[in-house]
């Protein structure tokens, strides 16, 4: 990341740090739980980082919680949820295609298998503006926006329609993403708080790019960005 100061790359490396501890707690919603599942199966540095939460939740229940008896009916309980996992499973497959529509976008596999795994399902690219394609993810957040952008090489990412987008997710699927805080390579995670200044960001090489988009407003982005500020 280039051209960010030595302060303002501390600050995003905090603010990276923090929407996966965020994940971790289950406090995103679930566009951006998406976005950041997607990241997390696309680069192996997330996953370090997963790693190190998950020791250290562990090593805290370990030091800081009892065991307590388990109730009468638990081994039930268990056992009916693994009969409704196998159901579910025959659901997954009977999807299958409609999963083969989610193929042959291009997507990397292992965004391909999230959204397999969560049932989605998507319609064609469509095109947005020039050198713009995207589509549509049916997430259903009363905050958040979904989507799969794909840029032409050197194009900008397309303005926000309403001023109201203040905070925004990307996850670079293939090809160079870039702005003004440097280059980004797939699986990259790029997180933007838009209350400062305007944003700026453009696909970078021959190739152009795609990404993972997700745009947040109103009351739930500003509550995660204070959170995330420790404001």
């Amino acid at each position: 990341m280039g051209g960010a100061t030595v302060s303002e790359r501390a600050m995003i490396q905090d603010i990276y740090r923090a929407v996966l501890f965020e994940y971790i707690a289950g406090a995103l919603d679930d566009a951006q739980n998406f976005a950041v599942r997607a990241h997390v199966g696309l680069s192996p540095r997330a996953r370090a980082f997963m790693h190190h939460y998950d020791a250290l939740g562990a090593a805290m229940i370990e030091q800081y919680c009892r065991p307590v008896r388990m109730s009468a009916g638990a081994l039930d309980a268990v056992l009916a949820q693994l009969d409704q996992a196998i159901d579910q499973e025959c659901e997954r497959r009977a999807e299958q295609a409609k999963c083969e529509m989610i193929k042959q976008l291009g997507l990397p596999p292992a965004v391909v298998a999230l959204m397999e795994a969560q049932g989605l399902s998507l319609q064609g690219w469509q095109e947005q503006q020039r050198g713009v394609r995207r589509v549509e993810v049916p997430i259903a957040c009363r905050h958040s926006r979904t989507r799969f952008v794909q840029l032409a090489p050197g194009v900008e990412t397309p303005k926000p329609q309403r001023r109201s987008t203040n905070f925004e997710m990307t996850v670079v699927l293939d090809g160079e993403y870039e702005d003004e805080n440097g280059v980004y390579q797939a699986g990259d995670l790029v997180i933007v708080e838009r209350t400062r200044k305007a944003y700026i960001a453009h696909s970078r090489g021959e190739q152009g790019c795609t990404v993972l988009s997700v745009r947040s407003s109103g009351e739930g982005a500003e509550s995660l960005i204070r959170r995330l500020l420790g404001l």
